[in-house]
């Protein structure tokens, strides 16, 4: 594995970029797996960062881990932060449309990933990619699909940080009414009894998704606290902390088979 750091001053951002090595005969290129992660747009989680990049990288995928700015504790979520990280996406993918040779990533094969907050924003791209592109030079904006884990989709379905912004302010950031006919194909999934972002997020998104007849797959577990991640001793903070949850360890699965089949097409 190969390990860099690609930084984005324009963004006061960086990238975590895992590359393993190819073993395929099959396969110059690999598919790659961008990943934001969780925190509550006040942190970047770790837990659902490296633990699941490697996940991917031993499913044959590379991964990037995008390290987005983040609000103070007292800042409120605000559009104008909203839209620099839905230019910050653009700007990862530009970087991987630029660099696909060195980095031996199959840009028509780029995932988009995101958990909790992280969820909200990669959504947002998913749907608006098309409006990042200023020119006809871009050819590998728009993921292959995206993958949505307990993701908030919009500010009025519950929110962690209740008290430090105004959902009536940010009704237009709710991505299951940005849902187009250029939105991609979603795997989604969440637990029932989220307390801290309801599963609701979910059932909104999946609603629009049918709307516009996009096609997705939707895991909805019966039991699992918020982030946990992997579910698995891999992205655990602890066991008391309820992060190892089998049954719903078996999202990574379920996705990858659901990914294989989107590179098949």
């Amino acid at each position: 594995m190969k390990l860099e750091t690609i930084e984005l001053p324009d963004f006061s951002a960086s990238f975590d970029l895992y590359l393993r090595e190819n073993v395929s005969s099959d396969l110059s290129h690999l598919p790659v797996v961008v990943i934001c992660p969780g925190g509550g747009y006040r942190m970047v989680s770790g837990r659902e960062s490296e633990p699941i990049a490697l996940a991917f990288l031993s499913q044959g995928y590379h991964a990037l881990v995008v390290d987005y700015p983040v609000l103070a504790e007292t800042s409120q979520v605000t559009p104008d932060y909203l839209d620099t990280n839905t230019r910050l996406l653009a700007e990862v993918f530009k970087q991987i449309e630029h660099n696909y040779e060195q980095w031996t990533i199959d840009p028509t094969a780029i995932f988009l990933l995101g958990c909790s907050a992280g969820g909200h924003m990669a959504a947002l791209y998913a749907n608006k990619w098309q409006e990042t592109v200023q020119t006809d030079e871009p050819r590998y904006s728009k993921p292959l699909g995206s993958i949505l884990c307990y993701p908030v989709i919009g500010f009025n379905y519950g929110w962690p940080a209740e008290g430090v912004l105004d959902p009536s302010e940010l009704k237009d950031y709710d991505t299951s009414a940005l849902i187009n006919p250029d939105t991609p194909a979603t795997f989604i999934w969440h637990t029932a009894d989220d307390s801290s972002v309801p599963a609701l997020n979910t059932l909104k998104y999946c609603e629009g998704l049918t709307q516009k007849a996009i096609p997705f797959e939707c895991h909805l577990f019966e039991s699992g606290k918020h982030g946990l991640s992997l579910a698995t001793r891999a992205s655990a903070e602890s066991q008391e902390a309820q992060h190892i949850h089998p049954p719903v360890a078996k999202w990574l699965s379920l996705c990858v088979d659901w990914m294989e089949r989107r590179l098949s097409k």
